[in-house]
């Protein structure tokens, strides 16, 4: 069993619809990874250990990650004290646990992989890389090519009526 999976396609094709409907089908928990970062002082990384811990005490979890690339972007640290490079050392180090394995999968969604930290998509984080991808069938993709070309003749028969060409 994989460790994690990457799903990417830009916006608005479905990934959360799909990765819920998955979790749903398997009959799995599953956990949103939400915001969990605080202003105050070392409150983040307690968050960050709650989570993970809560995840560990659940036992076979699927843990659902949507815009990856913003939550595990590459962080550089710079102006919150180094709190990012912390929680992201400390994600890294619980997703290649291998005491997890086969209990803990995450499903990371994302529009930007390019922009998602290189660690995190390494293998024994994110074994599988899923492009997400919808593809017309050839009947609905005849159908829209049959609707475009009868409206754009519609469209100039009306307007030669309008001005009164033949």
């Amino acid at each position: 069993m994989p460790d994690g999976n990457s799903v990417h396609r830009t916006d608005g094709h479905g990934k959360t619809f799909v990765a819920e409907a998955f979790v749903k089908e398997a009959g799995l928990t599953a956990i949103k990874f939400k915001n969990f970062r605080s202003k105050w002082v070392g409150a983040t990384e307690g968050n960050l250990e709650k989570i993970l811990s809560v995840v560990q005490a659940l036992g076979q979890v699927i843990v659902i990650v949507d815009e990856g690339d913003r939550a595990f972007g590459s962080q550089d640290g710079e102006g919150d004290g180094g709190t990012s490079s912390r929680v992201m050392a400390r994600l890294k180090e619980f997703m290649s646990d291998t005491t997890n394995r086969g209990r803990v999968l995450f499903i990371l969604m994302t529009n930007r992989p390019d922009k998602v930290d290189i660690d995190i998509k390494r293998a024994g984080r994110l074994d599988r890389k899923i492009p997400f991808s919808i593809r017309k069938s050839r009947a609905r993709s005849k159908r829209s090519s049959r609707r475009s070309s009868e409206g754009t003749r519609s469209r100039a028969t009306s307007s030669s009526r309008r001005t009164g060409a033949a």
